[in-house]
């Protein structure tokens, strides 16, 4: 067996070597993923000095004994042009918040310190230059880099951009994802009653679920009986398809039903590794097929299944998608653990936030691999290293969020 880490360390090499196309999507609908091209401001914003404030432009001059009274010269909405507009010494221009600054105004006064008499406006306050202008570029300058390629994108980047008029991003396509549930015991329609022997396919859309969250364009593949001739002939239409990961579940370890090693071998593919020193987990694959397509078989049991969703193929769609690796969280353990060492171990927690702020971990019931139902209360997994042969409380502890 292999550690963990050096799984992950194959896993990455290899999915770096795959190039996603890109596409251009609208920007409302960039959350989440990755910039294929570095963006530049295509303009400066504001545009144009303009007004913060309602209130009157004014030249910070006039001010230079006190209070002033001005003549008002006319009147400057949002949306105005005001490239033939100046006024002189003595005038002043009133002025609504966004609307541009006239040529020869340098402050705005608020329309709260002024009176108006006729068109004579009197100031009860001094003006400053610059008081309540936004500035040409004081925002955005035109051509400076904002943001790179690679960059993980989100809501919170829709505003700046739309700012500067950008309506599609470049961005790397969803790595497409096919996922293949085998078992002749499982039972696809979740409505249809159980017969002895058989168990519901829980596996299928828990994987179609998480493979959607965590950014693949998922593809949902007939449920295979154990049967190898079935399998090939799945895996060569994905492999021609241009499907750059496929994904299964069951029929990876060493029984005489576990075909899929030895279906992966008769097709050409290079195994780079089969089991690893995890719990659960263990008998998790990884190869490469002729053509370049990348093949995870996760165990079958559901739990083994969903450990191996989050901590290799999360993974591995991150490096697809250009996308850091994913760092974890720590947090002080709240319950103890004595085991012996060897694998790494990836345990069903709740993870809360104490009254001091700190992060707090509990290791739920149940941690046997068939077992779902501490599923209902966990949203994370606390990992414990392979050396590591106790947990006391308040131990620190590497934790993950869920998905």
């Amino acid at each position: 067996m292999i550690t963990y880490g050096e799984a992950l360390n194959i896993l990455r090499r290899e999915a770096s070597r795959i190039r996603l196309a890109t596409e251009a999507v609208d920007l409302s609908s960039i959350s989440g993923r990755i910039c294929a091209n570095n963006i530049a401001s295509p303009l400066s914003v504001p545009p144009f000095d303009n007004t913060a404030m309602d209130g009157f432009a004014v030249r910070s001059g006039d001010f230079k004994g006190g209070s002033a009274v001005l003549k008002l010269k006319t009147r400057v909405t949002a949306g105005d042009t005001v490239k033939d507009l100046e006024i002189f010494s003595g005038e002043c221009c009133e002025i609504m918040t966004g609307a541009p600054l006239p040529r020869g105004a340098d402050a705005i006064v608020p329309v709260e310190q002024t009176s108006k008499k006729g068109d004579l406006i009197s100031f009860s306050a001094v003006a400053q230059p610059g008081d309540h202008i936004r500035r040409a570029g004081s925002d955005f300058m035109r051509g400076v880099p904002i943001i790179e390629r690679g960059s993980l994108l989100g809501v919170q980047h829709v505003l700046p951009l739309a700012s500067l008029g950008i309506g599609k991003v470049e961005v790397y396509s969803k790595p497409k994802t096919a996922f293949i549930a085998t078992g002749r015991e499982i039972i696809d329609r979740l409505d249809q009653k159980l017969e002895e022997g058989r168990i519901y396919n829980s596996n299928l859309p828990y994987a179609l679920a998480f493979l959607a969250e965590a950014g693949a364009e998922v593809l949902p593949q007939a449920t295979i009986p154990d049967n190898p001739v079935q399998f090939q002939a799945t895996v060569r239409k994905l492999m021609d398809e241009g499907v750059p990961l496929i994904v299964s579940s069951g029929a990876v370890s060493a029984g005489s039903h576990d075909f899929i090693r030895g279906s992966l071998e008769e097709m050409g593919a290079r195994i780079l590794f089969h089991k690893v020193a995890i719990k659960p987990g263990k008998p998790v694959l990884f190869a490469v097929l002729p053509g370049g397509t990348l093949y995870l078989g996760l165990p079958g049991n559901p739990v083994a299944t969903a450990a191996g969703l989050r901590f290799f193929v999360q993974p591995l769609l991150l490096t697809l998608a250009h996308k850091p690796p994913e760092r974890p969280f720590f947090a002080r353990a709240k319950t103890p653990l004595s085991r012996k060492p060897g694998l790494r171990l990836f345990l069903k927690a709740k993870i809360d936030v104490s009254s001091a702020g700190v992060l707090e971990a509990n290791l739920l019931d149940g941690q046997e691999s068939y077992k779902t139902a501490p599923f209902l209360s966990m949203n994370g997994w606390a990992v414990i290293p392979e050396d590591r042969q106790s947990i006391d409380i308040n131990d620190i502890i590497e934790v993950f969020y869920s998905s």
